[in-house]
This record gives structure tokens, sequence and C-alpha cells, in this order.
């Protein structure tokens, strides 16, 4: 059963209802990446689970920090027994992960991390907020998409809210669309795209669809998922987030590159640093 947008829409509501009565939280730039790194870990655990149903695939987080191990009811976790296992267990587990070669997911999850912090804490209503996410089920697809609606329209809310903190420019869909469509980056030769203010990834995912079609064989996938687009994104919340959209429409390693743009000078961009495409919505902002 596919959940409608409205059932989301109540979920993520919920949510920001139980943060409000947190005392650990006064502002939506606290509450934001709160509930952003709790949908990260819960959707990437959909992601590995559906993986080891497909395949014998070894879990990139491991027994007893997997989203499925610590927040099911059973285990009992609770008040503050359960910060105490997020913050001094779970957050230096992750933000410690490493990986044993390029493109393992390992260290884009310890990145991930790196910077995010648990500001919840009162664990009961940690609790209530986990069971408001479980009701998600990130292996549906459509409902990923869904999703994306939602935490669009949660920032623009939130941006009308506290204007300033969340500057974030949504380009719509069809303009990404039509845009892409307009450059044709070509697989067969080759063109690598980039977006430097990449954002959620809408530019990316959308080449990325876009390169899709053209796949002919082997060569041609391994082009795709290694070296056809590559993003710059300096804010974590953003970085988080598109990382996680990426990884659901099927680019399994996003090549998103925590980095502020405009602090690399032209001349200094090294050949294997530049790209045959720019697709991008840059933010008008102070800079």
């Amino acid at each position: 059963e596919i959940m409608s947008l409205q059932n989301i829409d109540g979920i993520i509501k919920s949510c920001r209802d139980i943060m409000r009565k947190d005392k650990g939280m006064n502002t939506d730039a606290q509450r934001i990446p709160q509930l952003l790194w709790m949908l990260f870990l819960k959707c990437f655990d959909d992601f590995e689970l559906q993986k080891e149903i497909l395949e014998d695939h070894k879990p990139i987080i491991e027994e007893p920090y997997r989203w499925r191990d610590w927040t099911a009811d059973e285990k009992g976790r609770r008040g503050d027994e359960l910060i105490e296992f997020v913050n001094n267990d779970l957050f230096k587990y992750l933000r410690n992960l490493q990986g044993e070669g390029t493109g393992d997911q390992r260290d884009v999850v310890g990145d991930v991390f790196s910077e995010q912090k648990n500001y919840m804490t009162d664990g009961y209503g940690m609790k209530d907020m986990i069971q408001q996410i479980n009701k998600l089920d990130f292996t549906a697809s459509e409902q990923f998409h869904l999703m994306g609606t939602v935490y669009e329209k949660m920032l623009s809310q939130m941006r009308d809210d506290s204007p300033g903190s969340f500057g974030e420019f949504y380009t719509p869909r069809p303009i990404i669309k039509f845009m892409v469509n307009a450059v044709k980056p070509s697989l067969k030769n080759r063109e690598t795209v980039l977006d430097p203010a990449c954002g959620t990834g809408g530019f990316l995912i959308e080449s990325h669809k876009h390169f899709e079609k053209q796949v002919k064989g082997t060569k041609d996938n391994e082009f795709l998922q290694q070296d056809s687009i590559s993003g710059i994104e300096p804010r974590p919340e953003p970085y988080l987030y598109g990382m996680m959209n990426m990884m659901l429409h099927g680019i399994e390693q996003p090549n998103i590159a925590r980095v502020n743009t405009l602090e690399t000078k032209l001349s200094d961009i090294q050949d294997n640093l530049q790209h045959d495409i720019i697709v991008t919505n840059p933010p008008f902002g102070g800079e």
C-alpha cells in the first residue's frame, strides 16, 4: 500500500511537534538536521535491507548500530538510556566509519556524520519520533519521490517562518528537466556533468536519468556509476539529503564534495576536476 502525500506530510508534522517540545532544540536550525539524520539512517537501513534480500550483501553499518537494531521496540531502550546510546555509542561509531578503498560507502556515512549532532535531550520524545519515522518505507521508490516533495515543502515553510537560516533556492523539476534535455549530455562521448551548487541533487539526478537511457553495455554502465556526474555542496544539511536522494535513485556512490566552490581559483582546477557540462542554479546570496 503506497502512502499518500498527506500521510507522509502528517508524519513529518508529528515529528516537528515532538521536536518542538524538546528543550534541546530551540530553532529550526537544530530541528531540520535532527529530522534529517534520523530519516537518513532509516532510509539507509531500508536500502541495505533490500540489498540483503537481493544479494549476499555485507552491511555497511553493522550491528548493533543499524537503525533496525536500536529502534526496534522490544530492545527497550528508552529515556536517558536511549539518548546516552545515541550520543556516546552510535555517533562515535558512525563518525569513525572508514572504507577500504575508493568509492566505499562507509566513507560517505562517516563523512555525513562527522558534523552531525543529536540535539534531542528527551529520550521518550525520541522514541515517539522513531515510531513516526518507522511508518515510512524507503524501499518503495514512489514513496521516496513523495518524501522529496514533502521535504522541499517543509524547507520552504521553514524558510518562510525563519528567513535567513534556510535560504535554499529550489529549482522546480520541470525546469531542471528542460535544462538537462537542452544540453543533452552524451554518454557515448563520455561527457561529464558538474553542478557546483548542487543542493539536494536535482540537476545531478536528472542528468543521471538522461545518461541512463543511453547505456549500451557494461563499460557505459561503469562510466555512468563512477564518473558521469559530480556535485559540490558546502552545507551539511543539503549535502546529507542530496546523498540520500541520489542513493535512492540508484546512484550508489554519490560523488559530492563538501567544499565551497568559490574558494578554488580557476587557474588551480586540475584537468581531472574539469567537466564538459555544467548545469546549475547558483544561489544568488551575499557571495
